[in-house]
């Protein structure tokens, strides 16, 4: 890894463009998870827009408790504290945005083309280069007036320790593991060049953002969602569905609702919002 790539808070913190995100970051050699660190950060009333990257992971999670291999140097593993402060399908949408922000920054800094698999998965060339994992913890009761302020973003005091979420973002940038190569690529793979991991990261923190303080308005939560439906490669393909029920079935993806849900049609033609479970795609499908 060159010198020149090592990871600084103070470069990052120079290309920023946000209001309140990235404003204290902490740049650690190594962690187990970037979630569960800003996480207990929260727990001690962190700002919003705390931020943490790492050079490694030792215990790098995805959704459904899978693992997410964060070899030293190879990568942006990085998370970012948000308020929960939309109603619950914003924060549901939350995710979709992320995406979003994820792939416009992969792209820009990168010079890539990436897609996006429901839920937040970013690909390039039918290969994984970036996961997204959004744990949030949401009171039970919540002011409707806050809740739906979209001014509410430029609140940067300490988080109510019920009421956050930890987005976690990991982009492989180097070499891939042996094992991982046949579903895993990264920029180096893809191009052949190290990307420089500081503009990479202060780019999704910029990117973040912007799609934070948008999705409380109509109009720019509609743009983010026909991105997104832009970028979803899986668009008119076959693919499995798995619930949290146990029930498992092949679909037709038709399209994304409002909310972000994936809409599939059925081989009978029911036409059906998947909100939750996992979906699997074959490339030689």
């Amino acid at each position: 890894m060159p010198s020149s790539d090592k990871l600084s808070a103070r470069a990052i913190q120079g290309m920023l463009k946000t209001r309140f995100i990235g404003k204290k970051i902490d740049v650690l050699d190594t962690v187990g998870s970037t979630n569960l660190y800003i996480k207990q950060k929260a727990l001690s009333g962190a700002p919003e827009g705390y931020a943490v990257i790492a050079e490694h992971q030792t215990d790098g999670r995805g959704r459904l408790g899978r693992r997410f291999v964060s070899p030293a140097g190879q990568g942006v593993y990085m998370s970012v504290l948000l308020k929960s402060r939309t109603r619950m399908e914003d924060t549901q949408f939350l995710t979709i945005a992320l995406a979003v922000a994820v792939s416009r920054a992969i792209d820009g800094v990168c010079g890539l083309k990436t897609t996006v698999k429901w839920v937040n998965d970013v690909y390039c060339n039918g290969k994984k280069i970036c996961g997204i994992l959004a744990e949030s913890s949401v009171p039970a009761q919540t002011n409707d007036t806050q809740a739906n302020d979209p001014a509410a973003f430029s609140d940067h005091t300490a988080l109510d320790a019920a009421c956050f979420i930890c987005a976690g973002v990991g982009v492989n940038t180097g070499d891939v593991p042996a094992e991982l190569k046949n579903t895993a690529t990264s920029v180096y793979e893809e191009t052949g060049a190290r990307c420089d991991r500081n503009a990479l990261a202060a780019a999704i923190l910029n990117e973040t953002e912007a799609v934070c303080l948008g999705i409380g308005e109509k109009e720019i939560k509609r743009a983010i969602l026909n991105e997104y439906a832009s970028k979803l490669f899986i668009l008119g393909n076959i693919v499995t569905v798995t619930q949290h029920t146990g029930e498992c079935f092949s679909a037709v993806v038709a399209g994304v609702g409002e909310s972000g849900a994936l809409i599939v049609t059925k081989a009978g033609g029911e036409t059906v919002s998947v909100r939750s479970g996992e979906v699997s795609w074959r490339k030689d499908a």
